[in-house]
């Protein structure tokens, strides 16, 4: 439910790159995100997006789907546990070069 605690991203980009061995790509994506506080403890938040690789001295091409969700529980001021789940997908003309992840992440925040 949207409420004034709610954010929303949306990302375009178009952009020049380099893959990890040095190979120039063409780099356009789009993603849209949220973050909402459901109480003063409590929050969610998630993204999705899309982004195509496009090696401009290679036939490869990809596309990257991405997809995120999680919650913060903040105990106190000082102390936040946040649980998420993420899901990659990369679909590439190459086929040693296609994969799909899933990560379950869990993390402890004190701060002074």
């Amino acid at each position: 439910a949207y409420s004034p605690d709610t954010v929303v991203k949306l990302g375009l980009d178009n952009d020049f790159g380099y893959a990890a061995f040095g190979t120039p790509q063409r780099i356009t994506s789009v993603s849209v995100g949220f973050r909402s506080a459901l109480n003063t403890q409590w929050s969610v938040n998630g993204q999705v997006g899309y982004t195509r690789y496009n090696y401009t001295t290679t036939l490869e091409r990809d596309g990257f789907y991405s997809g995120q969700i999680g919650t913060t529980y903040g105990y106190s001021k000082v102390l936040t546990f946040t649980v998420a789940y993420a899901y990659n997908e990369d679909s590439s003309n190459l086929a040693t070069a296609t994969f799909k992840n899933n990560i379950l992440s869990a993390a402890v925040s004190l701060r002074e």
